[in-house]
């Protein structure tokens, strides 16, 4: 278990520290990147939601009205923080779509304003289920920590398949938001939801 971890760790610093240049890439990588068992391990999960979130943020691409050319990419975790400074260094110095990244922690959809990415937490999302309406609006990629999540309206849910973390994808919410999610995005999740439940 302590090779194994040790190998984890190894595969998970790699994946925040360098530039991923391809969704396929990283998928592939991630995909071999099974979850340890023990909890004092957690973070590695967060590790990876982590490198998932950045690379997100490369390919989506919001509604021209919600990113400026002169501002940043918002990535704002909602309530409870599983990611500590995780995030934080994951993002640090990145870019997307040619815009620097921030993190921001908010409390409700109130102060949502800036953020194109919503991340809702396992524990926020289970003690207010109803808040993810307050973010279903135009130009906000909600992000939750299960399948359930995005099968009542949030665009990706984080999944955790053989103990390896996935995603899956709810087309509604995507085109609700006005969000557009490259195709090499949607290859590598383990579920696209469709208008018609499949």
């Amino acid at each position: 278990m302590e090779v194994l971890t040790r190998r984890l760790r190894t595969l998970i610093a790699a994946l925040a520290g360098v530039l991923v240049t391809g969704m396929a890439l990283a998928g592939g990588l991630w995909s071999q990147a099974g979850l340890p068992t023990r909890s004092s391990d957690e973070s590695l999960e967060y590790r990876v939601k982590a490198a998932y979130l950045l690379n997100f943020t490369r390919y989506v691409e919001w509604p021209p009205e919600t990113v400026t050319g002169d501002s940043t990419l918002n990535i704002c975790v909602v309530g409870a923080d599983p990611f500590g400074r995780v995030l934080d260094a994951t993002v640090a110095g990145r870019t997307a779509h040619g815009l620097p990244l921030r993190v921001l922690r908010i409390r409700s959809a109130a102060e949502s304003e800036e953020c194109q990415l919503v991340f809702l937490s396992r524990e926020t999302w289970r003690r207010s289920p109803e808040i993810l309406r307050a973010f279903s609006q135009v130009g906000s990629l909600t992000v939750g920590e299960s399948e359930q999540f995005a099968q009542v309206g949030g665009v990706i849910g984080f999944v955790i398949v053989d103990e390896t973390v996935r995603f899956v994808v709810n087309d509604e919410a995507r085109d609700r938001a006005g969000l557009r999610i490259s195709s090499r995005m949607l290859s590598l999740a383990a579920a696209v939801y469709r208008r018609d439940g499949s």
